[in-house]
């Protein structure tokens, strides 16, 4: 027994010392750098431009109760990321490079003078996907529509209003009549992201949160996340998670932490009929002044590779119902994106924002939504 249990002693010691020497090589050797975001200001030192001094002031524009920050004219900072993952796209620190003009958006300063007698205008309404986040300026769908629409007229300008301190439909209708007007639309268009639509948690992508004691070792710690984030992704065939959300009750969205965060709840949302109302108000305002709306929908990250399963389809389904009943011209940008994997769409593995191959592939069907309503397609 005892030469059986001093076997055991020493195969036990045995595996526990590879272990250790094996954790050791790891973080050593072969540990990934974390993913992670990060902000400079324009003399390279780190800051929080959401945050900080300099860069946001509240915005007056948004309903009554809502803090809301929009960018300080003037503003220059970078969005960074590590690891560096493409050194040709990114600078050497990892970093995009982002101005705000004079009225406080990320576009040119000559949009913020009148609109020269026979030219036209797009005024481009959303959040980070509109804005450009983690994409260079002239990478973003913004200006690349521009750059293609100009082949044929050069006095058509687009004007990013994207995340200018608007996130739900409803504000992005209240700025748009209080102040993005200034800007005197020929066309008014409406960039919408699924989570302007319907609240999302980490349960709804079936994602688990490995066990404590996983941290310990960082081999394993990478090999759950890899699992967890995989099975983020992946839905079973046939779910309809928008219709399980839609039937919530109001209650409910009072309990989800970011939703809450944001002062908006269940009357903002789609079940709740609020980007409904929105949209509605912005066509009947539009078609007073003889301005043409047009409403644009992108799909989340997830589920777009060949033979996957996308899962929210039915809320592209149900955008683009509601927008013809409601004599909205409409397009939807997921047949554009579909075929690509998730991973090749993403800034980067710490920002599943689009990046410059995601602008790109919705260039061009957005471009041509812009010529039809120009009246020039």
């Amino acid at each position: 027994m005892r030469r059986i249990a001093l076997g055991l002693g020493i195969a036990a010691a045995s595996v526990c010392a590879s272990a250790f020497g094996a954790e050791f090589a790891y973080r050593a050797w072969f540990e990934p750098a974390p993913a992670r975001v990060f902000y400079l200001d324009a003399d390279r030192r780190p800051v929080d431009p959401l945050r900080g001094v300099g860069f946001v002031e509240a915005n007056p524009f948004v309903p009554e109760g809502r803090l809301r920050s929009r960018w300080k004219a003037g503003a220059h900072f970078y969005i960074c990321y590590e690891p560096n993952t493409d050194p040709e796209y990114f600078d050497a620190y990892g970093c995009v490079e982002y101005r705000i003009n004079r009225c406080q958006i990320r576009d040119r300063e000559e949009v913020c003078d009148p609109k020269p007698a026979g030219s036209r205008r797009i005024v481009c309404l959303g959040d980070s996907f509109t804005f450009g986040w983690g994409v260079k300026i002239e990478d973003a769908w913004v200006r690349r529509v521009e750059r293609e629409l100009r082949k044929d007229d050069d006095r058509i300008r687009t004007v990013n209003c994207g995340a200018s301190g608007t996130l739900f439909v409803d504000e992005y209708w209240t700025s748009l009549r209080a102040k993005f007007c200034e800007f005197e639309p020929d066309v008014v268009l409406v960039t919408l992201c699924l989570n302007d639509l319907i609240p999302t948690t980490d349960n709804l992508s079936h994602r688990k949160t490995p066990p404590r004691w996983v941290g310990a070792s960082h081999i394993i710690r990478d090999l759950a996340s890899r699992y967890v984030m995989a099975s983020t992704l992946r839905w079973d065939p046939g779910s309809d998670p928008v219709a399980e959300i839609l039937t919530w009750p109001p209650e409910v969205y009072g309990l989800i932490p970011w939703l809450a965060g944001t002062g908006v709840g269940y009357p903002q949302m789609w079940a709740g009929g609020g980007p409904q109302r929105a949209l509605t108000e912005m066509r009947i305002w539009c078609e007073s002044r003889q301005i043409k709306l047009g409403v644009v929908l992108w799909p989340y990250f997830q589920g777009l590779g060949t033979g996957e399963y996308y899962p929210f389809r039915s809320m592209h389904e149900r955008v683009a119902e509601f927008c013809v009943g409601a004599d909205i011209s409409f397009l939807d940008v997921l047949p554009s994106l579909e075929g690509h994997d998730d991973s090749s769409l993403w800034v980067h593995p710490a920002d599943l924002h689009g990046n410059a191959t995601a602008h790109a592939l919705a260039s061009p069907a957005i471009t041509a939504f812009c010529r039809r309503l120009l009246g020039d397609g």
